[in-house]
């Protein structure tokens, strides 16, 4: 890329597909051409300080009275290096503050450094980051989870060993690809012994096991939301898929959806959501006490038989209209034990 006219490179993908590493490997391989290299670390805590992310990089004899345009001359001092190019790394782009963001945009347009910037997508991004790649300064590199085939041949380098089918499955299953997420939960099977080699074949024996690692960075992709908003996702961990009927807090449901934390599909005219990540299931349940879990089976068995009467025949969802035969049992003993003393669980 750096041979062409292009100025950067902005990586974009969701959460835990590899975006940092990509971007760490390019850096690697700019030092080994005798680049410069500079990092940026957006955060949530500094999006609110104008060059909050580039503070460092800032000179120190700059005054705090300094003017945009002198703090951005201080920045094209700082990015040059005698004779060396200068490649700027920018992790979490989207967290950025718009002054860093448009003085990343001057750097590249000027060419004072070759950026490289991450994004999360379905993440705001600051315009001036935006303007990168629509305008052709930089490539747009759009990164998706590994494929199943991908998954298996990821975890045969890992492990240097070959590793069942079924393991590979399950473990695609469990993580879709997510490599950051694959790489947490082969870790934490690893060191809890349930996946180990078994003659000449890797194989995970037993449940899927959550590392404290793991378990951490799941929750991250939880962190800000309101009490209503984590309803609505505990009812999904309980009873997913569902329709949008037997969902409290339906208020919600678009901006959950727009922070990829629930995905929804229509058929004949019917939406039905489900968690985005089967992992943020696991979690959820994980985290839920008995009386809570009990309370969202009876409140689905509630609205089951409330609504039995006008589905009757119906097909489709409910999640899944009929429910399967074990989901209406456990729903249905969850409504009597609750209702049988008189008290609302």
């Amino acid at each position: 890329m750096c041979g062409t006219n292009r100025r950067g490179a902005v990586i974009c993908g969701p959460a835990g597909v590899g975006k940092t590493r990509l971007a760490a490997e390019l850096a690697e391989r700019a030092l080994a051409r005798g680049f410069a290299v500079e990092r940026v670390t957006a955060s949530r805590s500094m999006s609110g300080i104008a060059f909050g992310a580039l503070i460092h990089l800032i000179p120190t004899a700059a005054d705090s009275t300094d003017g945009t345009v002198e703090l951005m001359q201080g920045l094209r001092d700082a990015m040059r290096h005698g004779d060396r190019s200068v490649l700027l790394l920018v992790d979490d782009g989207h967290l950025l503050d718009d002054a860093s963001a448009t003085a990343i945009h001057m750097l590249a347009a000027t060419g004072a450094a070759f950026v490289v910037v991450t994004v999360r997508s379905r993440e705001p991004v600051p315009e001036a980051l935006t303007t990168l790649w629509k305008d052709g300064l930089a490539v747009r590199l759009e990164l998706q989870p590994l494929s199943r085939n991908e998954t298996a041949e990821m975890l045969v380098a890992g492990l240097n060993g070959q590793v069942s089918r079924l393991t590979a499955n399950r473990l695609w299953h469990a993580t879709r690809g997510n490599v950051l997420f694959l790489s947490e939960l082969v870790r934490a099977g690893r060191e809890c012994g349930r996946l180990a080699q078994r003659g000449d074949l890797w194989s995970w024996d037993g449940d899927i096991a959550f590392g404290e690692r793991l378990s951490e960075l799941i929750e991250a992709r939880l962190v800000g939301l309101t009490g209503s908003e984590r309803a609505v996702l505990e009812v999904l961990a309980v009873g997913e898929p569902l329709e949008m009927a037997f969902l409290p807090h339906q208020d919600d449901l678009a901006s959950l959806e727009e922070r990829g934390l629930i995905a929804a599909t229509e058929h004949d005219g019917r939406v039905t959501l489900r968690l985005a990540h089967p992992l943020y299931g696991e979690s959820l349940r994980a985290r839920l006490g008995t009386l809570r879990r009990r309370a969202i089976l009876a409140g689905l068995a509630e609205k089951l038989a409330d609504s039995g009467t006008r589905r009757a025949g119906a097909h489709g969802c409910v999640g899944c209209w009929p429910p399967s035969r074990s989901m209406r049992a456990r729903w249905s003993r969850s409504r009597r034990s609750s209702t049988g003393s008189g008290v609302r669980i």
